[in-house]
């Protein structure tokens, strides 16, 4: 495995990998009488010779300040459990993206996986004898480690090309299966409170929004079940569900499920993006002077995309009202105001600066009012909007969460990706993102 592991030349040479471990200078290997950093009959050879006063490489095993018999006696009941003993399962080593490996050993076979890139390499053969791993890899490289069990969850290999000891750590005998990249800012909801999870490649750390410390970790899935490989040393498994790109959830042992919504803020001139959607509602305003002037063009062809599709099927579609700048807006929902009261207007109204239609990605289309529903064109745009990029912004049942009464005839232009994962999830645009909707 010493090649394996560290050659650039060899099957990990993708891995730059950065071990916390001491160096093999700084490491003493209490079984390692001989000092080959390795463990084997050697060993017990050195320690018999030295209680026959024929040897002079010893060790005192049980740590009682003498070396005796009881420290021979030690070391043969060592090799008696651990001497050629095969790791099976999944184990890792490291504690970032940087110098984090997963190693899966079945038998005679398994794989090496790097976090930082997800590059494997399959182990087509593994063998370990007299305390040397020996591996072929399917790219026909072959390398030798130094293998010693430190307890039934813990092995060091010792690489004497870096003159390094990497202590691996046992996950479980789940395999090294995971395809899916996780990567992002996610926050949950469950039990649990509120937490926030960062994730990078097969890496990452969260904290609970009552507490500002990370935990870092390191992950792998494999079906509907994710193990969790903390830095301190500490393995959890727990069921997992990927729901789309941007949510999933985990089931931990005790019960409890916990949903993960990916969800990163970004502010650029004073404009609020989430996972790189421009957000307008009523947590989230728009500069006075921001505006295209008119909707914008990827907007308009998806639009003219959408009437030609909808006239095949017998339906006409216009705009009614696109585009509107902060002083229209200002205009019109002070006469609402004016008319209905100012918290009747803020139920079907935005104040200025809060409106989609000042972004250039919204439209009311045909009559900005329930005059739609009894035109066969509400129910074409609720059924087929999404296939060309829009949304629904505010369907019926989820004014709690829009902050608005529901209006069939207002589409919300968001790219095709993004308009099928919303459409399929069947929440709203604030729940699909973790947003709220309310005015402070």
């Amino acid at each position: 495995m010493k090649r394996l592991l560290n050659s650039a030349a060899a099957l990990l040479a993708a891995a730059a990998i950065v071990s916390t471990s001491a160096s093999a200078a700084d490491t003493s290997f209490l079984i390692d009488c001989n000092n080959d950093k390795c463990f084997n009959t050697a060993d017990i050879t050195a320690m018999s010779d030295f209680l026959l006063n024929n040897g002079s490489e010893a060790k005192d095993i049980t740590g009682d300040g003498v070396v005796n018999v009881f420290d021979l006696v030690a070391l043969k009941q060592y090799a008696s459990n651990y001497n050629d003993k095969m790791p099976s399962g999944l184990w890792f080593s490291g504690t970032d993206k940087e110098d984090m490996v997963f190693f899966w050993f079945n038998n005679a076979n398994g794989s090496v996986t790097t976090a930082q890139n997800g590059n494997r390499i399959t182990l087509l053969t593994s063998e370990l004898k007299d305390g040397v791993l020996r591996s072929t890899a399917d790219t026909g490289e072959t390398s030798a480690s130094n293998l010693m069990w430190v307890d039934d969850t813990h092995i060091d290999l010792y690489i004497d090309v870096e003159d390094t000891v990497r202590r691996l750590t046992y996950c479980g005998d789940t395999q090294d299966n995971c395809e899916d990249d996780l990567s992002g800012s996610y926050f949950t909801s469950g039990s649990y409170g509120e937490r926030y999870f960062n994730i990078d490649g097969r890496c990452g750390n969260f904290r609970h929004y009552q507490n500002p410390q990370f935990a870092d970790y390191c992950y792998t899935i494999n079906g509907d079940t994710i193990t969790f490989c903390y830095a301190d040393g500490t393995v959890k498994k727990a069921g997992f569900q990927r729901t789309d790109r941007d949510h999933f959830s985990v089931t931990w042992d005790d019960g409890v499920t916990e949903k993960f919504t990916r969800r990163k803020f970004t502010k650029e001139d004073g404009l609020t993006y989430v996972n790189g959607i421009l957000i307008a509602n009523k947590s989230y305003p728009l500069p006075s002077d921001y505006g295209p002037g008119e909707l914008t063009a990827e907007t308009q062809l998806a639009f003219n995309e959408m009437k030609s599709a909808a006239a095949g099927d017998g339906v006409m579609l216009w705009v009614c009202s696109g585009f509107r700048s902060y002083a229209t807006q200002s205009s019109l929902y002070n006469s609402y105001v004016a008319r209905d009261g100012k918290a009747a207007a803020d139920a079907y109204s935005a104040r200025p600066g809060y409106t989609e239609h000042q972004t250039g990605l919204a439209a009311d289309l045909n009559y900005a009012d329930n005059r739609i529903l009894s035109t066969p064109a509400a129910k074409w745009i609720e059924e087929n909007c999404w296939k060309y990029g829009f949304i629904l912004r505010y369907p019926k049942g989820k004014e709690n969460k829009t902050g608005y009464s529901y209006e069939p005839w207002h589409v919300r232009y968001l790219g095709k990706e993004n308009a099928k994962l919303v459409h399929d999830s069947g929440l709203c645009l604030e729940e699909y993102l973790g947003i709220d909707s309310v005015y402070r």
